[in-house]
């Protein structure tokens, strides 16, 4: 279960970073202080900045076994990107 639920969080990062990157190009803003402050000081790059240490800490939690919270986060995260869809239209 650690690692399917690895992949679902890992899904729902990359989802994200999509939709945001896609809302991005149509004119929206970024909300999220730490994800904007990454896009002013990585550029185009900004998604490695916020993919790394996602997936990092997510495979950190499956490996102790937290399935559960990696679940609960993705959650959160695919309803951000489904938000994050619907800006970008």
């Amino acid at each position: 279960m650690n690692a399917a639920a690895f992949l679902i969080f890992a899904a729902s990062q990359i989802a994200d970073v999509y939709t945001t990157a896609a809302g991005i190009k149509r004119g929206a803003r970024e909300a999220n202080p730490v994800v904007a402050w990454l896009m002013d000081r990585l550029g185009k790059a900004w998604w490695v900045g916020k993919l790394a240490p996602s997936l990092a800490i997510g495979a950190g939690l499956a490996m102790i076994g937290l399935w559960p919270v990696l679940l609960a986060a993705a959650a959160v995260f695919f309803y951000i990107a489904a938000r994050n869809n619907r800006v970008a239209r």
